[in-house]
């Protein structure tokens, strides 16, 4: 009897000390978090006038906004990340690099943390190499644009060009609406490009990857699909050429 209730004193003060630690592990977690969220975030800008091309490298949540007010702002965890972006003429390349920091029971992601609004009047080329996401608020104008997405990160952009060039060649998806006069969709990826809203007069579209291209087209359509991926059209345009020759299909909707 004297040796159980040894044991089951011992036992009742180890639970006591595992409480005491679960308790302090998340009160800790929680005032890490909260400092983290609350008071570490701050803001960043640089100019960017006379910028025509703009890439990036990051995993940052991008906001391209038209305006005559041509700049960048940066919101961010100084503690957390160190600001690698930089201006070269007329390109604009967007990086950050991560300052690793034990926080225990965190499990933040710079995605969380870095958010950029790009303020400028025109584009003529958007890359996305990264991981994270480019959309634009507003309609880029443009005579010429090109859009490339070779990262895992997506891309949703609202254009009004003369010509337009999409090449995917990553793991994530581009989507793109508006309108254009001549277009050139090319996807040797595993994304997908989804073009169905950007109307367009003439478009030739290119699939030798394994993701899909849905594109639209009034006047003119070439298409080529060598690859896995499928390819569906939609449209009154005049099919000047169709090929064929992979496992995909090529479609009306």
């Amino acid at each position: 009897m004297r040796n159980y209730k040894l044991f089951y004193g011992f036992a009742l003060v180890f639970l006591g000390g595992v409480i005491l630690f679960l308790g302090s592990t998340i009160s800790l977690s929680s005032f890490f978090n909260n400092q983290t969220h609350s008071n570490a975030l701050v803001e960043d800008s640089l100019s960017i006038a006379g910028v025509s091309q703009l890439s990036s490298d990051c995993n940052c949540d991008i906001e391209i906004i038209p305006s005559d007010t041509e700049r960048i702002v940066f919101y961010y965890d100084k503690k957390l990340f160190e600001n690698l972006t930089k201006v070269s003429g007329s390109n604009l390349n967007i990086n950050f690099k991560s300052i690793k920091h034990f926080i225990f029971g965190s499990n933040s992601s710079i995605g969380d943390y870095v958010t950029v609004k790009v303020y400028i009047n025109k584009l003529n080329s958007i890359t996305q190499s990264g991981i994270g996401s480019i959309e634009s608020s507003g309609i880029l104008n443009a005579d010429k644009m090109k859009i490339v997405n070779d990262g895992i990160g997506s891309m949703a952009m609202n254009v009004n060009v003369k010509k337009l060039n999409i090449e995917n060649s990553g793991v994530g998806s581009i989507e793109i609406k508006g309108i254009a006069s001549h277009s050139e969709i090319d996807n040797n990826g595993t994304g997908s490009i989804d073009a169905i809203q950007l109307v367009n007069k003439y478009a030739k579209v290119d699939n030798s990857g394994v993701g899909s291209i849905e594109v639209n087209a009034t006047d003119s359509l070439d298409m080529s699909n060598t690859g896995i991926g499928e390819i569906t059209y939609t449209g009154a345009a005049i099919i000047t050429k169709i090929n064929s020759e992979g496992i995909g299909s090529i479609s009306k909707q």
